[in-house]
């Protein structure tokens, strides 16, 4: 069981004062811990609790002993009868303490709902618990404990990040404390959402965009090439071994009237790929066209450009804006690849003619139909005006439209607020990434943008939920 069902300590003064002695010198004269029962209160009842520079953080008071025995009682209903339950006493008592195992693992703990004997017991049996099951127990309180105790070093305290993260909150933010106290930084647990790969126009193979992310610290990370899956089965694979989440997508080029939009596909299952890519093709084949359209402009005005060259020396022919850029650059016609994008690449350079895309509202079907979570990319930098984006949304909602970028690289912090905001009144959820490509854009590193972004794991856990 995960209380015993007596005390094992003599008094409260001596077990108090081994657990301050097992305090770490940075929290020793901070933490206090405190413990009374009420002589009036029937079968003494009392509370507990433990305080940081005189401020309670945690409190195991005796009035939740009532809502745990209301519990005890709910579940000792649903539990299958013993058979001398009714006339045993012993028996009966197996079955309540049974029950009250099952309510503290899977409720009490998780939610901090714990009374004044919890505390008690946990305590007395914590200080002769070897500090590395302590680490590592079902039991919170044991954890809350050992993250305090002075046998814990800092190796430890980096080392079990993951688990302490996924505690519940009130005994996570004891482990946030302790970190502090000792002067680590805290590890968040993060993610990027938005990646490019050589499938399309990154410069990263799918496996070595992995590395980046394992070596980056992320928890999670996803693929979003333009128009086409093709990278998402080296990519899995690649994660898989590494031990990171991947999260398969892919970024579709959209119109909605005279607006290009980006619509990111999350969590696309194997199975859906073909359909995926077949849709993406129509996509694909436009650009095609629209590049030899492209070449011929800029060699009729005397830059020399060979489309058959540009494509031989793209990793597997996917052509895009940027490698035609390089390939000017290459030849002396600009000194950038931004210098490219703003004068012979522009729109109204009078080379580049922008390609037809697929209809944003198609692409919201189908990514609908097949499970995955859609989300629009980067609006700010899409609509032209906020009312142009507030006009858009209801309609892409009733076509599925489940989430907006709210963190992106090139977000100021006025326009990321906005973006929350605007989420929240169209009950959309959040995503966010770094738009990485690589080379192609240097100023832009995976899971840290240009510097100041952070896509809290949170964000992809609350995705996640809504794929199919």
């Amino acid at each position: 069981m995960i209380f015993i069902e007596k005390n094992n300590y003599k008094s409260w003064g001596g077990l108090k004062n081994q657990l301050e002695a097992l305090l770490c010198d940075s929290l020793k004269g901070r933490i206090s811990y405190f413990y009374t029962t009420y002589r009036r209160a029937h079968d003494h009842y009392g509370r507990a609790s433990i305080s940081l520079d005189k401020k309670e953080m945690l409190t195991c008071d005796w009035i939740v002993l009532a809502e745990q025995t209301y519990d005890i009682c709910e579940q000792y209903k649903k539990m299958p009868p013993h058979p001398s339950a009714l006339e045993d006493d012993k028996a009966s008592r197996r079955v309540w303490l049974e029950a009250r195992e099952i309510l503290t693992k899977e409720k009490w703990m998780p939610e901090g709902t714990l009374c004044e004997t919890d505390f008690i017991y946990s305590a007395s049996t914590y200080v002769n618990t070897d500090i590395t099951e302590a680490l590592h127990s079902e039991n919170y309180l044991f954890r809350v404990f050992a993250f305090m105790d002075r046998r814990v070093g800092k190796r430890t305290l980096i080392k079990i990040r993951d688990e302490a993260e996924a505690l519940p909150e009130w005994a996570r933010r004891f482990y946030k404390l302790r970190l502090e106290a000792e002067g680590i930084a805290p590890l968040e647990r993060l993610c990027d959402l938005h990646a490019h790969s050589t499938f399309s126009d990154g410069s990263f193979t799918p496996t070595e965009l992995v590395a980046e992310a394992k070596r980056r610290g992320l928890c999670a990370v996803a693929l979003t090439d333009h128009n086409t899956p093709s990278g998402l089965p080296e990519f899995c694979a690649a994660a898989e071994k590494a031990g990171i989440t991947a999260v398969p997508g892919i970024e579709f080029s959209t119109d909605y009237g005279k607006t290009e939009l980006h619509i990111v596909g999350l969590f696309i299952k194997p199975e859906h790929y073909e359909a995926a890519r077949t849709l993406a093709l129509r996509m694909r084949e436009y650009k095609a066209k629209c590049h030899a359209t492209l070449t011929e402009r800029l060699c009729a005005a005397g830059y020399e450009v060979d489309y058959e060259e540009i494509r031989a020396q793209t990793p597997r022919g996917n052509v895009n804006r940027v490698n035609f850029a390089k390939a000017l650059m290459e030849k002396g016609y600009v000194s950038s690849i931004n210098e490219a994008f703003e004068s012979l690449l522009s729109k109204d350079g009078g080379f580049y003619e922008e390609p037809p895309h697929l209809p944003v509202f198609e692409v919201l079907d189908f990514l609908r139909e097949i499970g995955a979570v859609s989300v629009l990319a980067h609006p700010f930098l899409s609509f032209k005006s906020e009312e142009d984006l507030r006009a858009f949304l209801p309609e892409a909602k009733a076509h599925g439209l489940c989430a907006m970028e709210t963190v992106y690289s090139k977000y100021t912090e006025e326009q990321a607020e906005k973006a929350r905001d605007i989420a929240h009144e169209f009950g959309l959820l959040q995503s966010g990434g770094s738009d990485f490509h690589g080379a192609g854009k240097p100023e832009i590193a995976l899971g840290k943008g240009m510097g100041n972004l952070a896509v809290p794991m949170e964000l992809f856990e609350a995705l996640q939920k809504e794929a199919k």
